[in-house]
């Protein structure tokens, strides 16, 4: 017995240092009555390190004034098996950031706005400026319809606001090795004394790795009816990704045959509508917010290769021309003759000859492909494992000085 009195007793514990200098300067001014201007830049800094820790002790009395009573037996089954019972680790995050937005507007209906950032990350690669630097922009404008003649005196609406946007965005993406991702560990060895320290390659360095990044458009309305009382948004939007992440399969020349790299591609379209409403009876008011949204997702360029096991997984796979993660299932086509159930597969048993390692491209013996990793044609599409469409309800009642929320 490894444990013969006693308990075991786990900590693990997290240390956050963070340091965030931000510096902004701001100018507005209206001239002539009727230009405004508004010119805001600024800078930020942040570091930012996180230390982890975790201890298992054993053989604790928790009956017995917390005393230790530690059998060696049990550090050294711990030690047989090749496991820990404490370790360190801790990550590095610095980033940077310059920004500016600049607002032009006049009369007080019509206003043009440039957002501009210029960001840099040290999870980016080292190849040169373009790759580590991400310049993104905003370019926006806004029509305030209510400050019309046609609608001034329109007692019904209170505000009307046409929107329309484009612009590049960017993050960082969940790559990390921009420098060689080494692993430590401790050889498995039968004899302890054989054992020893090691370290293997856990990713190769990528002086490419670079930020994800989109072009969006967005068209937006936000009409104010009733003094405010009843709110309507509603936008549309097209999101263009590229440089998004994708297991790519390469000669594996350098220790690693699949790569984390940006090399795919993602077309998203969508609509968002909002509802507030608010009804006030002396100290009782009710506000109630419904939201809604739809999108159609479509990925346009991609490498990695699902396999057929992949693909009928619940946490889905990725083909051209298909949502981000959809599940598929192998079509049922009835019981045989012996009660079997048969799919709609190749090959000529139906029951049995399901190729779970299918990905529908066929290396020859001279090295080159044939067939389509465009998604298998045999395999029934079932929808995407990530929701495209969302419904909520949210209701809020304030009596006085107290209030109650029903989701």
């Amino acid at each position: 017995m490894a444990l013969p009195e006693g308990g075991i007793f786990i900590r693990n514990s997290n240390f956050l240092r963070n340091f965030y200098l931000r510096n902004t300067l701001n100018f507005s001014n209206t001239f002539n009555l009727r230009h405004d201007l508004d010119v805001f830049v600024g800078q930020e800094v942040r570091y930012v390190d996180r230390d982890e820790a975790e201890f298992t002790g054993y053989g604790i009395l928790f009956q017995g004034g917390l005393l230790p009573r530690t059998d060696p037996n049990i550090i050294a089954k711990i030690v047989n098996e090749s496991s820990d019972y404490y370790g360190l680790g801790f990550t590095k995050e610095r980033t940077v950031s310059y920004f500016s937005r600049i607002t032009y507007g006049l009369d007080g209906k019509y206003f043009i706005s440039f957002t501009g950032n210029l960001n840099a990350s040290n999870r980016q690669g080292l190849k040169d400026g373009e790759v580590r630097w991400a310049p993104t922009y905003t370019f926006s404008g806004k029509w305030n319809a209510k400050e019309e003649t046609f609608l001034r005196n329109v007692k019904p609406v209170t505000t009307m606001d046409l929107r329309v946007s484009y612009g590049l965005t960017a993050n960082t993406g969940p790559a990390t090795n921009t420098l060689p991702v080494l692993q430590f560990y401790v050889t498995d060895r039968f004899l302890i004394s054989d054992r020893e320290t090691a370290i293997f390659i856990d990713d190769l360095q990528n002086d490419d790795l670079t930020w994800e990044k989109q072009y969006e458009t967005n068209l937006g309305m936000d009409l104010g009816l009733f003094q405010n009382n009843l709110n309507i948004s509603v936008d549309a939007y097209r999101r263009d990704g590229f440089d998004l992440f994708d297991f790519v399969e390469q000669s594996g020349v350098g220790g690693q045959r699949v790569k984390f790299i940006n090399n795919a591609d993602l077309v998203t379209e969508g609509l968002e509508v909002q509802i507030r409403t608010s009804v006030k009876r002396g100290n009782l008011q009710w506000r109630t917010t419904l939201n809604g949204s739809v999108f159609r997702q479509e990925i346009t360029k991609i490498q990695a290769r699902p396999n057929v096991l992949d693909a009928i997984d619940d946490t889905g796979a990725s083909f051209v021309g298909r949502p981000r993660n959809s599940l598929y299932s192998l079509q049922f086509t009835g019981l045989d003759s012996r009660g079997l159930p048969t799919y709609n597969i190749p090959g000529d048993n139906k029951t049995f000859d399901i190729n779970f390692q299918d990905t529908g491209v066929e290396t020859l013996s001279d090295g080159s492909e044939t067939g389509s990793a465009r998604r298998l044609p045999y395999l029934k599409y079932e929808g995407p494992t990530e929701p495209n469409k969302t419904l909520g309800l949210q209701n809020s009642f304030t009596y006085k000085n107290w209030s109650r929320m029903l989701n």
